[in-house]
């Protein structure tokens, strides 16, 4: 464990994608996401410094992109061609009628 390095929450919010604290701790809440190191304040207050283990986030990061590969995101297939519709056709009613081309 030596030469662990701990990341702050904008380190980590930087790192793993995440703008929001709230995602964050939401994930933790439902055991999605590892837990942070408290760094100050007392066990089982809220408040104080907390970081999380660069290692835990990198195996965290990992396990995102296996799931990924194996197929395993919501729906989300890899490498697949985006679905688009063909764009609205342009409606004569909409069309800049009676005004002169400059």
């Amino acid at each position: 464990m030596q030469g662990e390095r701990l990341l702050r929450l904008p380190a980590t919010k930087q790192k793993i994608g995440v703008g929001a604290t709230s995602t964050i701790y939401a994930w933790i809440s439902e055991g999605r996401f590892p837990k942070p190191v408290r760094l100050s304040g007392l066990p089982g207050q809220s408040g104080g410094a907390v970081a999380w283990r660069e290692s835990e986030l990198d195996a965290w990061i990992a396990e995102r992109i296996a799931n990924r590969d194996a197929g395993e995101c919501n729906g989300y297939t890899p490498h697949a061609k985006p679905r688009h519709s063909a764009p609205p056709k342009a409606s004569s009613a909409s069309s800049n009628t009676g005004k002169a081309a400059r």
